[in-house]
C-alpha cells in the first residue's frame, strides 16, 4: 500500500535550499522508489489555513521504503541542512487501497 510523505516548508534561503538540500535529497527520494506528486508555494484554500510556504507530497511504494528513505545513511547528513533552511512539518501517512 502507498505511503506519503506530506510536508510543509517555511524556507529561508530558497538558493541555499535547493542547491543544499532539494538536489541532492531527489536522487535518495528515487533510491527509495519515491517520486514528487505536488512541490507548490501556493494553495487555493477553502476552508481552514496552511501554514505559509511549500506544500509537498511524495509517494513511495509503502511505508517501509519511506522509512527506508528518512532513515538512509545517507540522508541524515541533510537533515540539519534542511532544518537550518527551514521550518518545517513532517508526516508519513499511509494511502488506501483503491477499488480501481
Amino acid at each position: 500500500m502507498k505511503a506519503y510523505l506530506v510536508g510543509f516548508f517555511q524556507i529561508t534561503d530558497h538558493e541555499k535550499y535547493h542547491s543544499d538540500y532539494v538536489e541532492p535529497t531527489l536522487s535518495l527520494i528515487a533510491k527509495h522508489g519515491g517520486k514528487p506528486l505536488i512541490i507548490a508555494d501556493e494553495c487555493m484554500m477553502k476552508e481552514g489555513k496552511l501554514p505559509d510556504g511549500r506544500f509537498v507530497v511524495i509517494e513511495f511504494p509503502d511505508m517501509k521504503a519511506a522509512d527506508a528513505f528518512y532513515g538512509d545513511p545517507d540522508y541524515q547528513p541533510l537533515k540539519p541542512v534542511r532544518q537550518a533552511l527551514t521550518q518545517s512539518v513532517l508526516a508519513f501517512v499511509q494511502g488506501i487501497d483503491s477499488p480501481h
